[in-house]
């Protein structure tokens, strides 16, 4: 790995777009491939030893915790070995990351490369606000970056707002002081104009994490150190510490105001965040010790509200509760075991530290603990980008130099050879699932082009049989095969095995129950598709389009619903299954059934 790589990763490869998109996909292997092959050739040249990590024994047991969550939960194991597939990413990211830290690379080179994705993605946003008012638009934009979406953007600002301001500390001249506190002002402008209030927490807490390395830098440690520090001050540091306080001060009192004028606003209330908080606490009741399984948060979700109309969520946006819902009280106790190794590392870390190297040191825990405290109210890191650069930024806090290198002959020899074996194992499954993204997204758009559902139906079974139990497949073949019955009964025994299928896969979505019991209706199977019907609407009691349904097939009324489609169907298919779909997903056997 170099901070090249991290780059395009930040920039692209790990966003949503670099992610469900195969074309990217693929260059995003490719890159990831040539980037771990050079490291590999760098260190061995270079003559690096390999290192032991704080973090090796708490990896082990994130890996139990895992296994052990997807070993109780086997019915939705699909759905795990995609995020598992991500987690062992993660892990190999953070061991390339550390050896370079361990065998001597600086921190700032790699703070240098993140501090870079900032300016890239600062014209941007500006290019979007300036095209939001010249389109007509009135209020405040919220901008979106590369990241493609205003919460996610903000998770990267949270990072990018204590760099820019250690910059400022750390700077040696008045012009560069001058450009270095501009950039600052900006980027916390940026991060108010995202609207994301967990961002806003987490900027707060950065900034107040810099301000407490800058007491401990000045011995500033008791009330009685701070007042011998006042009186040692001249007039003029005094008047700008007295400004700097108000300042602070008054940015304090505007984030509670902000914070408390939000609660207020139309769709962003605090009732959507307690709902989801409190779904995953009786998650995790339900299944104390391993959880739901990894990464079945937004699968579990309906059972416990209406979808549609309410919107799909992968994540309850809190972290600790996503952890306890996926993963149990195993998952929970390693999380604060890790919380607890990072504290102790930044504690035994900084007094080590040459005066040069500490304001780089603070960037980097300040943007951490940023990132944990935005993670209290959100959940970013479900985007890769996001959850890569929490991965850099532990290493640059954790990762101590000199690090002990490896004693053991079993870990010297075995863990190289580990790790290019689990390099080549995923990246062959990337490229191979790679591959299979884009034989199907093709096959979307053919399907949409030409407007035969049958065919295209027929042409997905190619990709189902090399990935059988992916619901995304499985959903796109049961509403093609729905559409294909319409115009040729000769169809409808295959859609409705396929909806049957479905339901084993996904048995708490309404939109896949109501179109199976249009399918019954249309084969006269009328107390089939009432019981249908009649499941739809306890999934979603919300949706009056199940309920009108279910009392149309009982005979309650006089005409069957006008079909409307929810306006987050691409939802559950973009962040819970990380494919595409096509946006249409409700039959129209719904709105003119088979008498």
């Amino acid at each position: 790995m170099s901070p090249i790589s991290v780059i395009y990763l930040l920039l692209l490869g790990g966003t949503w777009n670099g992610v469900l998109a195969s074309q990217f996909q693929t260059l995003t292997l490719l890159l990831l491939g040539g980037a771990v092959v050079l490291w590999r050739v760098v260190r061995w040249r270079a003559g690096w030893v390999w290192h032991r990590t704080p973090l090796d024994g708490l990896l082990v047991l994130w890996g139990a915790a895992f296994a052990a969550s997807v070993a109780a939960n086997p019915e939705t194991w699909r759905r795990s070995a995609e995020a598992l597939w991500y987690m062992l990413l993660y892990v190999l990211v953070w061991y390339a990351i550390a050896d370079t830290l361990a065998n001597g690379m600086d921190r700032r080179a790699w703070l240098n490369a993140v501090a870079l994705v900032g300016v890239i993605q600062l014209p941007i946003v500006v290019l979007q606000v300036v095209n939001f008012y010249s389109q007509g638009g009135t209020g405040l934009p919220r901008p979106v970056g590369l990241a493609g979406n205003p919460n996610l953007l903000g998770a990267y600002y949270v990072v990018f707002l204590p760099l820019a301001v250690t910059a400022w500390l750390e700077a040696q001249n008045r012009l560069a002081r001058v450009v270095l506190g501009g950039y600052a002002v900006v980027t916390a402008i940026v991060l108010a104009a995202t609207f994301s209030r967990g961002a806003w927490v987490g900027g707060a807490a950065a900034i107040s994490m810099i301000g407490l390395f800058a007491l401990v830098q000045h011995g500033i440690t008791s009330p009685q150190s701070a007042w011998r520090a006042w009186h040692a001050l001249t007039r003029r540091r005094r008047q700008q510490v007295v400004a700097l306080s108000i300042v602070g001060l008054a940015g304090a009192v505007g984030l509670i105001v902000a914070l408390l004028a939000s609660i207020n606003a139309s769709g962003r209330g605090a009732e959507l965040r307690t709902l989801l908080w409190q779904y995953a606490w009786e998650m995790f009741a339900r299944q104390p010790l391993t959880g739901e399984g990894l990464f079945t948060y937004g699968y579990h979700l309906g059972s416990f509200w209406s979808i549609p109309p309410e919107q799909p969520h992968s994540h309850p946006h809190n972290l600790p509760l996503l952890v306890l819902s996926e993963l149990g009280l195993l998952g929970g106790i390693v999380g604060v075991a890790t919380v607890g190794v990072i504290a102790w590392s930044v504690r035994a870390t900084w007094p080590r530290l040459a005066l040069n190297q500490r304001w780089p040191y603070a960037a980097a825990v300040s943007a951490l603990v940023g990132s944990a405290a935005h993670h209290l109210l959100d959940t970013p890191m479900m985007m890769p980008a996001v959850a890569l650069l929490i991965v850099l930024l532990a290493a640059l806090v954790v990762v101590p130099h000199p690090s002990v290198p490896m004693q053991a002959t079993w870990r010297k020899v075995g863990h190289p050879i580990g790790m290019g074996v689990l390099w080549a194992a995923l990246l062959g499954v990337g490229v191979w699932q790679s591959g299979i993204i884009a034989q199907y997204n093709a096959m979307l758009a053919d399907a949409v082009r030409a407007g035969n559902p049958s065919l295209a139906a027929q042409r997905l079974e190619q990709i189902i049989a090399q990935d059988p139990f992916n619901a995304a497949y499985r959903r796109q073949q049961a509403y093609l095969l729905g559409l294909a019955a319409d115009r040729d009964p000769a169809r409808l025994e295959a859609a409705l095995s396929a909806y049957e299928f479905l339901h084993t896969l996904e048995p708490f979505y309404a939109v896949d129950f109501l179109n199976h019991a249009a399918l019954r209706w249309q084969a006269g199977q009328q107390a089939e598709a009432r019981a249908l019907a009649a499941q739809a609407a306890s999934i979603a009691p919300n949706w009056r389009l199940a309920r009108d349904l279910a009392a149309y097939y009982d005979g309650e009324a006089s005409s069957p619903p006008r079909r409307v489609e929810s306006i987050y169907a691409p939802n559950t298919a973009y962040f819970q299954m990380l494919r595409f779909i096509i946006v249409a997903e409700l039959l129209p056997q719904i709105e003119r059934p088979t008498p």
